[in-house]
């Protein structure tokens, strides 16, 4: 994925370097070094997860969880978006934070 993909998703997202590092599992100056031309990019589960998350962004029940006050956590928006693309869209339980069973 080139730099400036990351970067454009990484705003998209409305998230910091640091935010998108804790979703991802690596440090934020690893984030900082991919968005820089020239440097090396994502690879493994990060690239998949980027790709899942360039998809996504588009999405509106993704953009409306993005705006739940748990997006803060990583491991929300995680959950989420694996939700999307191996259980089916978020439902408005998970967004909005009702119970499950």
């Amino acid at each position: 994925m080139r730099p400036d993909r990351i970067r454009e998703l990484r705003k998209a997202l409305g998230f910091s370097q640091e935010k998108l590092a804790q979703l991802l599992g690596v440090s934020w100056t690893t984030i900082h070094r991919w968005e820089k031309a020239g440097a090396t990019g994502p690879t493994g589960t990060a690239l998949r997860t980027l790709s899942l998350l360039e998809k996504a962004v588009r999405d509106p029940h993704f953009q409306r969880a993005l705006g739940d006050p748990r997006a803060s956590d990583p491991m929300f928006v995680m959950h989420v978006l694996l939700q999307m693309f191996y259980g089916g869209k978020p439902n408005d339980r998970t967004v909005t934070g009702g119970s499950h069973r």
